[in-house]
């Protein structure tokens, strides 16, 4: 799922073409990764998400569908601080993917 993640990124950057943009994408991207695996790790159902992406401008919507799809195939965690980690290396995942499709 990182490639077509990546794919989506650097298309996006693409369009703008600046590292400021490029960085400033990639923490957005990495917050919105955060996110939904936060919803993800509360149980919140797939379909939600979905339906949220979805009203998404065209810019972000496939990426952020991307991105539930990639969240929803990942375990759920049961602790706190095991759900903690996992939104820290879903965004940290996200960002550094980003970046790398940026070049």
């Amino acid at each position: 799922m990182f490639n077509l993640r990546a794919a989506t990124c650097a298309a996006m950057i693409a369009m703008l073409g600046t590292p400021a943009y490029a960085d400033d994408l990639c923490r957005k991207v990495s917050q919105v990764a955060m996110a939904i695996m936060e919803a993800r790790q509360n149980s919140e159902p797939m379909a939600a998400l979905m339906g949220a992406a979805d009203m998404q401008d065209e810019q972000w919507r496939d990426l952020t569908r991307e991105l539930v799809i990639d969240a929803y195939s990942r375990d759920l965690r049961y602790s706190q601080e095991a759900k903690r980690r996992e939104i820290n290396e879903f965004g940290n995942d996200s960002y550094k993917s980003c970046l790398r499709a940026s070049g």
